[in-house]
């Protein structure tokens, strides 16, 4: 890594991550530019996601492509959530009769489309910085929910003692 970090416009090439204030998520070579644009047609919470992401992170052109729909994604939780605000759950269906609102089950749906999508850019987790596979990720959580339930048996062991 060189020891200062060169002009956007100078071309040069350097390992993912380089930049100051910028994490690394791949070991691909990739272009220093500025902080690459939102894809046209992204929505406020699109453009909000986009944003927070790439000052954070850099992105291979394969993330790239997963990060432009993981922002799609989001505007459209983001268009399905104000739908749902401005009709509510209960709305009247073909026969006039009062019905559950299909935007619930479409929120829900959408909702594990966007963490499954964002867990295909392995962002590192926030406490610790490592990045964790799927199944790593699932056996932290197992081994911690067992450790807790460990150490409250044992603290309503000693409570009864």
């Amino acid at each position: 890594v060189p020891s200062r970090v060169p002009a956007p416009s100078e071309g040069v090439w350097l390992a993912v991550g380089a930049l100051p204030g910028r994490r690394e998520l791949s070991s691909h070579m990739v272009e220093v530019s500025k902080v690459p644009k939102a894809p046209p047609g992204l929505g406020v919470a699109g453009k909000a996601l986009w944003k927070q992401l790439t000052d954070v992170y850099s992105f291979d052109t394969r993330e790239m492509i997963t990060l432009g729909i993981v922002c799609r994604q989001a505007d459209m939780i983001a268009e399905l959530e104000n739908q749902l605000r401005a009709d509510g759950l209960i709305v009247v269906g073909v026969a006039g009769q009062e019905r559950l609102s299909p935007i619930p089950a479409e929120l829900r749906a959408g909702r594990l489309a966007l963490s499954r999508l964002l867990g295909e850019l392995h962002l590192p987790a926030e406490n610790t910085g490592r990045v964790l596979s799927p199944r790593s990720a699932r056996a932290s959580h197992a081994a911690s929910s067992r450790w807790t339930r460990v150490r409250r048996e044992a603290a309503e062991r000693a409570e009864g003692a």
